[in-house]
């Protein structure tokens, strides 16, 4: 009789010892897994101003405003879910990483079980390039003369701030 019961709480007691993952959306419906979002080529169009430094009065000339665009990834696009499903006796990890910008950085799978390892392999097939896209290369023909006023500005100009003008997605055909 006692042995009927153990094998009888034998599940009962080894979900007990289960971890789960749940995750929510803003409205607090459970979603069905980890929300990933798929990177955006944008262009960041960002003015600096500077102030004089006590000591460069003969340099306020060259502490004008500057007004400098950039490119980057953002994780604003069609979403997708992550999700993991483990052996019910099998032992299971499952990680994902983000960089700062949210976007997936990497997924990493380690499980007795391999039945979820196509999904997570052909999301990261389809996330991955976004990921690892070349990153623009600033150009180094500049003048001489305008790497002398850099180097001035820098001496004797104080950054007061930074402001986003604008982010508009950018349009690859």
């Amino acid at each position: 009789m006692k042995i009927t019961v153990l094998i009888s709480s034998a599940p009962l007691l080894l979900g007990g010892c289960a971890s789960s993952l749940e995750t929510f959306d803003a409205s607090g419906t459970q979603s069905v897994g980890v929300p990933i979002a798929t990177p955006v080529l944008v262009k960041v169009t960002e003015r600096t101003s500077f102030a004089v430094s006590p000591d460069g009065a003969d340099y306020a000339r060259y502490c004008i405003e500057e007004v400098n665009a950039r490119y980057q990834f953002l994780a604003i696009g069609e979403r997708s879910y992550v999700t993991f499903k483990p052996a019910p006796l099998g032992k299971g990890e499952f990680k994902l990483e983000f960089t700062d910008a949210g976007a997936l950085k990497m997924v990493s799978l380690n499980s007795d079980a391999s039945a979820g390892v196509e999904q997570v392999t052909g999301l990261i097939g389809s996330v991955l390039p976004y990921v690892a896209a070349p990153k623009p290369v600033p150009d180094a023909r500049a003048a001489v003369s305008e790497v002398a006023a850099e180097k001035l500005k820098e001496k004797y100009c104080l950054k007061k701030g930074t402001e986003v003008l604008r982010v508009e997605r950018v349009k690859i055909e």
